[in-house]
């Protein structure tokens, strides 16, 4: 089931088996969203599947491995331009980037996101299964509003959209963009 009411969701990934899988064994991740009409499943290398589509999503959310193998090229600025050639007009996109302890990487990273796509803005999240336990996303736009709306905007949507979720909140989106005052990696 989609938890919001999107028109259109167009998932990209180059592992079908990998995909099906956890759709099997951890049933309650998807919780049945692939039977959705509105999802379309594209089993292909996100690089070269994107060049096929301009101007026709208004959001993109890119999680892929570390930035090693065949996701490499996922980190790359000429991945981002064809990103930025598939958004409409004002176009918002979101990178899960790395791992926090990577802080070279993520400040390049960011320099080419922020080159394609615009104005970024930093989240951390925890994430203890993963090697470092925090992990860095990025939201890039080119009408400037990266960080998301004021707290009250956010509860608002929220409840007027009934959308439920057992970690995310207002505060909780604000806080994970808080960073030490001398972070190469906070928002700019």
């Amino acid at each position: 089931m989609l938890k919001h009411q999107p028109e259109r969701v167009v998932m990209i990934d180059i592992d079908e088996e990998f995909v099906r899988a956890a759709e099997i064994h951890l049933p309650s991740l998807s919780d049945g969203a692939f039977q959705d009409s509105r999802v379309e499943l594209i089993f292909e290398d996100a690089s070269e599947a994107l060049k096929r589509y301009r101007q026709e999503f208004d959001v993109a959310i890119i999680d892929c491995n570390d930035a090693i193998g065949p996701s490499e090229i996922l980190f790359e600025e000429d991945f981002y331009a064809t990103v930025a050639a598939s958004f409409k007009e004002d176009g918002v996109c979101s990178v899960q980037a790395g791992s926090m302890l990577e802080t070279e990487f993520l400040v390049q990273t960011r320099e080419r996101i922020e080159m394609q796509l615009g104005e970024t803005a930093s989240f951390r999240f925890t994430m203890p299964s993963y090697h470092c336990g925090e992990y860095l996303f990025y939201v890039a736009s080119q009408n400037g509003v990266s960080a998301g709306p004021p707290s009250e905007t956010l509860e608002a949507r929220q409840t007027e959209r009934k959308v439920v979720t057992s970690y995310w909140s207002a505060e909780m989106h604000h806080a994970s963009q808080v960073f030490p005052a001398d972070s190469p990696l906070k928002s700019r």
